[in-house]
């Protein structure tokens, strides 16, 4: 520290000083820009929890924002402070290694990211339409961000179960994957397995 200063006093100048410099500045910078079909997180109106969506639009005052939330047919006129850009939130490297319960055998372990729709698929949709019954914007961003946060144990298996392009078509979401006889058999030995 400076000898013979008040400790508290110099970080309050330094602060000051930086903030004048405009190094620091009082307010946090406006998020970035939306655009339709943009994966988000989204304050859900009746639970005010944050909830996985994507953009329809983005108005142009960008002071609203109209999302589709993934887990239900719902679409919600949100204020931008109540939606993030998944991009923002996590990127690859961020999803790998997390800790905390697999969405599939709930058991708490090192998670993996596991695509719902294999990224050696993306290219059959990009640009064109999702497979059936799966709802989003046919997106590069979209179809990295839709997925599921697996133990390794069980994202091995999933990919056992079937090729790519068959999870991508008929496994592309956890709900059906836990439908999945293959799944069910061994989500249920994994439950009773303490390793």
């Amino acid at each position: 520290g400076v000898e013979g200063a008040d400790e508290a006093v110099v970080p309050a100048e330094l602060i000051n000083a930086l903030t004048r410099q405009r190094v620091l500045h009082a307010k946090p910078p406006p998020p970035s820009p939306l655009q339709a079909g943009d994966s988000v997180l989204a304050v859900l109106a009746e639970d005010g929890d944050w909830h996985e969506a994507y953009v329809e639009e983005a108005y142009p005052d960008r002071s609203l924002v109209l999302v589709r939330f993934l887990e239900w047919p719902k679409v919600q006129s949100a204020a931008r402070s109540e939606v993030i850009s998944l991009s923002e939130v996590l990127d690859d490297g961020e999803w790998e290694d997390a800790a905390g319960a697999c969405e599939l055998c709930e058991r708490n372990r090192q998670l993996t990211f596991h695509h719902l729709v294999p990224k050696e698929t993306h290219h059959r949709y990009v640009g064109k339409a999702l497979p059936a019954g799966l709802a989003g914007a046919p997106t590069r961003q979209f179809l990295n961000a839709h997925g599921a946060m697996l133990c390794r144990p069980c994202h091995s298996q999933v990919h056992r179960m079937a090729p790519n392009l068959v999870l991508a078509k008929q496994f592309n979401t956890v709900g059906k994957l836990r439908e999945a006889p293959y799944i069910e058999r061994w989500v249920q030995y994994a439950s009773v397995r303490t390793r």
